[in-house]
């Protein structure tokens, strides 16, 4: 029985209050070391007494809430006994109320309370809180901002899972070590609780279905109070962002140098345009320049060309008429001479070729000139298809010869030396060639 008292179970499974005999809580009374003899309460008995009653652990121990860093375990021991040899209910003998008994309960409570993390942060959850959060209309000047925000941050770290909490700093913070603080506080990890606002005791369930239904029940409404918590910590995170001065400085300074890179930009954008178009417009009046030297150009070219193509038929001209002088009656005339001048393009070439073809001169014959001049002209393939022509040619009409001196017995020595005489006379090439032997004959 006296254990379940010290965990903090002061009633039997009927309600009915537990009370220990004289000789259990003799064996509760704490003998102080001299050295704690000298230590002075900050309250006085009837504030203690008042803390027990109204169950506020840390005062019924003389302690702080919220220190930091927290009480060791030694300290919270050192208290509890310098509480208990003060309010043990045996101290009243006879006289002990039952205001002493919850008094002497609450101080092992507090004890065990506090020296387990979990319980203690349970019971702090419970403690009053001022969640106000400071608005635009607080803040009159940079000081208020420093010094209300600060006291708010201050106040909302007791929470804090995470430690050490960065401070909120001053107008010399470095930027960075402020970018840090409001990082830290945009992921802020709380370990407050909201058990208090649980509407059901598990341990009062009929069953083990009814004791899942209160669980679930508490459940949701210690969420809900979480996502508010949440909700409220972003709300202050937020507003102290767009009110910070030394956020609104950064913010300033980074429109006015985005405005001077926009306007940097603007300007060497323009300049590249009128860059652009001065560099057009030399580019267009260059281009009408050349122009009109190209139509210069080109026009002085066309006459030149023209010039050119004149003088280049004047000398064709003047092959055909060699060609015609020297070899009348034969193959050899303007179309012949129109197909060789095509290996000729150039007037220097052709130039050359009236040149080397004036050089034959006056021949004994027209075979002779022709030879000559096919000398001149033909190429090495050319004139050994011409005589293999020349060769088929005889040999044909030393053929048709025979065949004739077979058949035409009345042909004369005479007539026959004639046709000879015609065939030397005019040569493979002549116009009309049979025609004019005959005629010759």
């Amino acid at each position: 029985m006296k254990e379940q008292i010290k965990a903090g179970n002061d009633k039997d499974a009927d309600g009915n209050k537990i009370e220990l005999s004289d000789s259990e809580a003799e064996e509760e009374i704490i003998v102080l070391d001299k050295a704690d003899e000298k230590w002075v309460p900050t309250r006085t008995r009837e504030e203690f007494i008042k803390c027990g009653v109204e169950g506020d652990l840390y005062g019924i121990l003389d302690l702080v809430p919220f220190t930091l860093p927290f009480y060791s375990d030694e300290e919270i021991e050192k208290q509890y006994k310098r509480q208990s040899v003060s309010f043990h209910p045996d101290k009243n003998g006879n006289k002990k109320t039952e205001k002493d008994k919850k008094l002497w309960l609450n101080i092992k409570t507090a004890r065990e309370t506090l020296m387990d993390l979990s319980k203690r942060r349970r019971y702090d959850s419970t403690l009053e809180f001022d969640d106000s959060i400071p608005s635009a209309k607080d803040i009159k000047s940079d000081d208020d901002f420093y010094i209300k925000f600060g006291v708010c941050f201050l106040r909302n770290s007791r929470f804090a899972e995470v430690r050490p909490v960065p401070e909120l700093g001053n107008k010399d913070t470095p930027i960075e070590e402020v970018r840090a603080f409001y990082s830290y506080w945009d992921f802020f990890k709380s370990w407050r609780e909201f058990t208090q606002f649980d509407e059901h005791d598990p341990t009062k369930a009929q069953d083990r279905y009814e004791k899942r239904w209160m669980e679930k029940q508490n459940k949701a409404e210690r969420d809900k109070h979480a996502k508010a918590e949440r909700k409220r910590l972003l709300k202050l995170v937020e507003t102290a962002y767009e009110l910070d001065p030394r956020i609104q400085a950064v913010i300033r300074k980074e429109k006015e140098e985005k405005e001077a890179l926009k306007k940097s930009k603007q300007d060497l954008k323009q300049k590249k345009y009128r860059e652009e178009e001065a560099k057009k417009k030399a580019e267009a009046e260059a281009a009408a320049k050349a122009k009109d030297g190209d139509a210069e150009a080109k026009k002085a070219a066309k006459e030149a060309k023209k010039l050119a193509g004149q003088k280049y038929r004047a000398t064709v001209k003047d092959l055909i008429a060699i060609c015609v002088e020297n070899m009348p009656g034969t193959n050899y005339d303007k179309f012949y001479v129109d197909e060789l001048v095509k290996r000729y393009p150039t007037q220097e070439a052709l130039d050359a070729l009236i040149v080397t073809v004036k050089e034959i001169g006056t021949q004994p014959s027209v075979e002779d000139y022709i030879n000559k001049f096919l000398d001149l002209v033909e190429t090495e393939n050319d004139k050994a298809k011409r005589l293999e022509k020349i060769e088929s040619e005889k040999r044909q009409e030393e053929a048709r010869l025979a065949r004739m001196n077979q058949t035409a017995k009345e042909w004369t020595a005479e007539e026959v030396a004639q046709l000879t005489k015609g065939i030397t006379k005019f040569p493979p090439g002549t116009v009309n060639r049979w025609k004019v032997i005959a005629d010759f004959v």
